[in-house]
């Protein structure tokens, strides 16, 4: 079944002007909704409820990363200046990051050099170390990556804080998931701006972690992301992602792992960008981007 979706939302005062899509979520061409989200067979989403506390929108409300709202507000919060992230001190990785780019930030690349440190924002207790990542194939994955922060020596230096990593299959890390990132990087130079929330999902009942490394770093069963584009004209569009962290011998593509943001919301119970105008949230959460590439 055809369902029209919303690629981009142009406000021009007075007017409005929306631009349509077809979302075709039983597409023959390629693998189906089903195939791309869950390849283990995610839990049935018939009967899911949102389980996160969507929190208090003024909590960080002026934040440049959160300035179209905070999709929960479930752990602690470490407000750096380039990213923001909500950590879980028992799992010792994040719930997410997010963070805001655009295409003067990623002209730039200056000269640096980091390794993985404790963050004093939060205890040391509720950190990963080195020792954690060894002898698996999990590497140490940024959430907010930090090839995303070369504009700023302090601002890369930040993605190596422990409370910004979490373990990612390291054929997922180093493929789907680095082409996904540098793709959206690309999507951001070319229009402007882009607010990107990326997180964690557990496939398990009431989504909590059933799988630890050395019995101490939750280790989710999925990664996502969720994008919010916008040009200069505040044309807005959205992509989310939701890829399987496991060893890379699925045949598809990151373009494939696409999927609308209300199917994004639907599967993790957030609410993302809940600050922006409800017809245009709707709007735009009810779009599928093919891929986010040039």
């Amino acid at each position: 079944m055809k369902s029209i979706c919303l690629l981009a939302f142009c406000m021009t005062a007075p007017l409005f002007f929306a631009v349509l899509i077809s979302c075709d979520k039983t597409d023959t061409a390629g693998p189906d909704l089903s195939q791309r989200i869950r390849p283990n067979d995610i839990s049935d989403l018939s009967d899911r409820q949102p389980i996160f506390d969507p929190g208090n929108q003024t909590i960080l409300s002026d934040s440049t990363n959160l300035r179209w709202g905070i999709s929960c507000d479930s752990g602690d919060w470490l407000a750096k200046e380039w990213f923001t992230i909500n950590f879980n001190c028992d799992w010792k990785i994040p719930y997410w990051a997010a963070y805001y780019l655009n295409d003067s930030m990623l002209s730039l690349d200056t000269t640096r050099s980091a390794n993985n440190k404790i963050d004093q924002d939060i205890s040391s207790d509720c950190q990963a170390r080195d020792y954690d990542y060894s002898y698996n194939p999990y590497d140490k994955g940024h959430v907010a990556p930090a090839a995303a922060f070369r504009y700023c020596s302090l601002a890369y230096a930040s993605t190596y804080y422990w409370t910004n990593i979490s373990p990612q299959h390291e054929k997922i890390n180093q493929y789907k998931w680095k082409a996904l990132e540098v793709s959206i990087r690309n999507r951001i130079m070319s229009i402007g701006n882009g607010w990107i929330i990326t997180g964690h999902f557990f496939d398990t009942p009431n989504q909590q972690p059933d799988t630890f490394l050395n019995n101490r770093v939750a280790i989710p069963t999925h990664l996502y992301k969720a994008v919010l584009f916008m040009n200069d004209d505040s044309v807005f569009s959205m992509a989310a992602y939701l890829i399987p962290n496991a060893s890379d011998t699925l045949p598809y593509t990151f373009e494939e792992y696409c999927l609308c943001v209300d199917q994004l919301e639907l599967i993790t119970g957030y609410d993302f960008f809940p600050l922006l105008e409800d017809g245009l949230e709707n709007y735009l959460e009810g779009g599928n981007i093919t891929s986010v590439g040039p």
